[in-house]
């Protein structure tokens, strides 16, 4: 039986009150059409329109650097234009109306274009918005539009499904110039796949500068879909981290996330090509999300960018002009934030109806950035925002403490597969405690059983890590946040939606019960439990070192193994061996490479074993200078692909247990590329170069071994992690305890208390099948239940259900 032992006079620290927070970027569709409602897709007409500093090859975007991504002339990523009518303006349509753009002489200067229309008789155009315009009966709609005619145009704007009108009004353009005309709708039925039409029955011209149409019920009054928000609201967030992530780098000049861009009437503001593959229309601006931070009762952290874009996509290093144009942005945008009504950005956040400051706690500067160049300019912002703003509180992208640079906050982020987190809820227990706080900015689960109960509970393990350490983990958040459905870029994502509806993955649930249970001290606790062996530890061996590697007599479990699968390089015979060779001028696959980093590396999988816990994997590999010999095991696919499309055959779902020999340096990792980490300690080996060496690498199920010519070089226990997770804390007038059971069946846990307690306890608990997940016609499949449960006492059983989370409020005796 586990057993777990509370020390409730031993308060260890107080909790961490900004723990849990939230991070938003622009990806999925997150922003418009979702959170930021707008139903009209393309309503600046822009979206097939790009920077300067791209360059088209085919319908893909290449940049500076040589990296490419898909673009659909404005459609985004290739599988979102599927079983869509195609169109040169993207969303929009003319049935008996000719469309054209206009890319002079449009509304404003920073509009590059404008929808010129020809109607004929009866003629209509519509926009398809983000898969439909959606629409709930009885809601009011407001429209916004900037048109301009030669002659007066009798107009009918109407909101349309299939085959009927759901609403419908008609207005009268006339006027020199552009205009501006606001009118406003009731639905008179539930659609999410209606559209939005222009329609003139005499026939006539116009000109569009800039049209929107958005909910009048929105959160809190301040233009931000309702239901999502409640949903952010329900976590009870600390903090916001904004507006990215990698947004925020951009993958070229034109593209980098600017304060300047984010405010001012929306019809003014410049749209953004994302580096997600989509136009963001930047109607979520910095006083939007400043004003949700504000709505939430949230911390605001800034995120700005520092002169670099993103470098794991070709990354620009702008010159000192640019850096010094940014840093000065960022200036902007915190006296915008900060700053009195009688600044100049202060003023303008006062005409935009807030005259007192916001809460801007935070700043970031850059995101995922590192190297000499990152902390050359980290210094450079550091010290002139410091100079003007002292009592912001800096995070980092890495621990630039250990360059000697100062340091309020590092930010770590995390993407793995489930057992990584099981296997680290020890990670922070040995960090110094006289180093900078910990911002555990970004992570989630990614790779196996991915949306799942499962991947909810193993991140739920890593959270009680954090609780445990939260005198240095000052700050967490889940990422992504946002994901419209039908625009999945990443997966997944804490909240999924649609036009109408939205729901939770089972995550959520877990952040929401973390983060309404967090008492007021952590208190000593210690646990005592059993081990479970990693159950991605399956399947056969693979080829996993550098280019050029030769080997022969492959086999697995004494039988023959030739190469199967190819995720990395591929094999050709020579003479008396075998080479791993990569192709050369693939600019795709050097991307892929590079992003991996797994540039000179191979990784092909040997025979068609998916299960196999046990074996040995026998070869021969001939030794060179400075070359990397490399086999791995256990090289199957664990879980599911991350988008639908994708093959499970991907550095995401496949990381074997990889052995390397290097410049006479042995050493064994679980995962290949940025996610591998070591299971052993490295040991110097003596190889004889220029002939074959016959290699050995054996699983019993528990150990693995790592023999040449022969001689056990390594050997390491399996990955593997407790199955139960504890922290305790201590509220007023109650104990509360959190309970992390990953294991397949219940587990009884023995709690040991040094304190009477009331009988009487409550057990909020998210349980169920691992394979369980939320969905929009099933939201609520995984969610946390409260029971009130008898028999609490200084020395009692709690039974954790299988794969659960449970919280226990236990109250204080006399």
């Amino acid at each position: 039986m586990a057993k777990l032992y509370v020390d409730t006079k031993k308060r260890r620290f107080a909790t961490r009150p900004s723990l849990y927070g939230l991070f938003f970027e622009d990806i999925n569709r997150a922003g418009d059409g979702g959170l930021y409602p707008e139903l009209l897709r393309n309503r600046s007409f822009e979206d097939s329109l790009y920077p300067a500093d791209l360059f088209p090859r085919g319908d893909d975007l290449v940049n500076e650097g040589g990296w490419e991504f898909s673009w659909q002339k404005g459609e985004g990523p290739a599988r979102w234009k599927k079983g869509l009518e195609p169109t040169d303006i993207p969303a929009w349509y003319g049935d008996n109306a000719k469309l054209s753009l206009i890319t002079g002489q449009t509304l404003h200067k920073n509009r590059r274009a404008a929808l010129a229309m020809e109607f004929l008789p009866g003629g209509t155009v519509y926009n398809i918005g983000y898969c439909g315009v959606p629409v709930r009966k009885g809601e009011i709609y407001r429209l916004l539009f900037f048109a301009k005619v030669h002659e007066r145009v009798e107009l009918e704007v109407s909101i349309r499904s299939e085959k009927e009108y759901i609403a419908c009004k008609t207005v009268r353009l006339q006027g020199s110039g552009f205009v501006r005309y606001e009118l406003s709708f009731a639905a008179d039925r539930t659609d999410g796949k209606a559209r939005f039409c222009l329609s003139v029955k005499e026939g006539g011209q116009m000109v569009l500068g800039y049209i929107s149409l958005m909910p009048a019920d929105t959160y809190c009054g301040h233009g931000l879909r309702r239901d999502l928000c409640q949903k952010l609201e329900d976590l009870h967030p600390a903090f916001l981290r904004f507006p990215g992530g990698c947004i925020v780098e951009g993958f070229s000049r034109s593209t980098v996330t600017r304060f300047r861009n984010m405010v001012g009437p929306v019809w003014e503001r410049p749209t953004l090509l994302d580096l997600w593959g989509y136009n963001a229309t930047q109607g979520l601006g910095f006083h939007e999300y400043l004003q949700l931070c504000e709505d939430l009762g949230a911390d605001a952290l800034y995120v700005c960018n520092c002169g670099m874009t993103c470098q794991v996509r070709a990354g620009v290093l702008m010159d000192d002009g640019v850096m010094e144009e940014l840093l000065e942005d960022t200036l902007c945008a915190l006296e915008y934030a900060l700053g009195g009504a009688d600044t100049v950005w202060g003023f303008l956040r006062a005409s935009m109806g807030h005259p007192e400051p916001f809460r801007l706690r935070y700043l970031e500067i850059g995101n995922e950035n590192n190297g000499p160049e990152y902390e050359a300019r980290y210094a450079r912002f550091r010290n002139r925002i410091l100079e003007k703003y002292p009592d912001l509180i800096i995070v980092a992208n890495t621990h630039v403490e250990k360059s000697g640079l100062p340091l309020d906050i590092a930010d770590e982020h995390f993407y793995d597969r489930a057992e990584w987190f099981a296997e680290n809820t020890r990670y922070y227990d040995g960090y110094d405690r006289k180093g900078p706080g910990i911002f555990v900015g970004e992570f989630a689960v990614v790779a196996g059983a991915i949306r799942t109960l499962y991947a909810a509970v193993a991140e739920a393990m890593f959270m009680v890590g954090m609780e445990r350490n939260q005198d240095i983990v000052r700050l967490a958040a889940y990422a992504p946040l946002f994901e419209n459905v039908h625009y999945a870029a990443w997966e997944p994502n804490l909240i999924a939606f649609d036009g109408l509806d939205s729901y939770g993955i089972p995550s959520y649930y877990v952040w929401r019960l973390f983060g309404q249970n967090r008492g007021d001290y952590v208190l000593e606790s210690r646990q005592e439990c059993g081990s479970i062996y990693a159950p991605y530890l399956k399947g056969g061996p693979c080829l996993a070192g550098a280019v050029g590697m030769k080997y022969r007599n492959a086999r697995w479990k004494g039988q023959e193994a030739a190469a199967k699968r190819f995720l990395f390089g591929s094999v050709e015979e020579r003479g008396s061996g075998i080479f791993c060779t990569i192709a050369s001028g693939d600019s795709s696959e050097e991307q892929r490479a590079k992003r991996f980093e797994m540039e000179g590396t191979v990784l092909i999988t040997m025979g068609d074993d998916l299960t196999s816990r046990e074996g040995a994997f026998e070869i021969e590999l001939f030794a060179e200078e400075g070359k990397e010999l490399g086999i791995g095991m256990f090289a199957s696919p664990y879980g599911e692909a991350r988008n639908s499309e994708d093959s499970p055959w991907n550095l995401f779902s496949v990381q074997p247990l990889r052995w390397t020999i290097k410049d006479g340096i042995s050493r064994l990792q679980a995962g290949v590329g940025f996610r591998k980490y070591s299971l052993a300690k490295p040991v110097k080996v003596e190889l004889e170069t220029g002939c074959y060496h016959h290699f050995c690498m054996e699983s019993d199920g528990r150990r693995l071994y790592c023999r040449i010519d022969g001689r056990e070089v390594m050997q390491a226990e399996l990955p593997h992690y407790e199955e139960i997770q504890t922290v305790a804390l201590e509220g007023e007038k109650e104990i509360l305890l959190k309970v992390v059971n990953l294991a397949e069946e219940e587990r009884a846990l023995e709690i040991i208390l040094d304190c009477p307690v009331e009988p009487l306890y409550k057990a909020g608990v998210i349980a169920g099948k691992a394979s369980d997940k939320n969905s929009l016609a099933d939201p609520e499949a995984v969610t946390e239940h409260w029971t009130i449960h008898s028999g609490a006492a200084r020395e009692f059983t709690y039974r954790a259900p299988a794969c659960s989370v449970s919280v226990l409020r236990i109250g204080k005796g006399e």
